[in-house]
């Protein structure tokens, strides 16, 4: 069980990363911006991308990746502030992709057949 703050949720974003629509069969983000379900969507396909290599880790190493995974997206951003403290964050996200936030990340094991259950669900697709 994943628990996320808006911070690290919002890193998943497609258009916050500065991803390109196509990629997730769209001509453009705004075509689902009154779809919150194909928004999640989108998020978990990303989040789980970025999980999939510590997914028979632990919850510790998954909380890691997730923080860390926030830390580097909003990195250009992080530069930029530091650099020009008096100015606003750009809005550009190519280039300064993610969003700055409180994070807070909570992973907790349910049950002692976490591993197996991942692997049937993910057989299952």
């Amino acid at each position: 069980l994943i628990l996320v703050s808006d911070g690290v949720h919002d890193n998943f974003d497609p258009m916050m990363l500065g991803l390109d629509p196509q990629e997730f069969g769209l001509t453009s983000f705004d075509e689902y911006s009154n779809n919150v379900l194909l928004q999640d969507l989108h998020k978990c396909q990303i989040m789980e991308r970025t999980l999939d290599h510590v997914m028979e880790g632990t919850p510790q190493e998954m909380v890691e990746v997730l923080i860390e995974h926030c830390k580097k997206t909003t990195a250009n951003s992080r530069e930029f502030m530091e650099d020009n403290p008096m100015s606003k964050e750009p809005h550009d996200y190519k280039h300064y992709p993610g969003k700055m936030d409180h994070t807070t990340c909570l992973v907790y094991q349910v049950g002692k057949h976490f591993h197996t259950l991942h692997r049937i669900v993910r057989s299952s697709r």
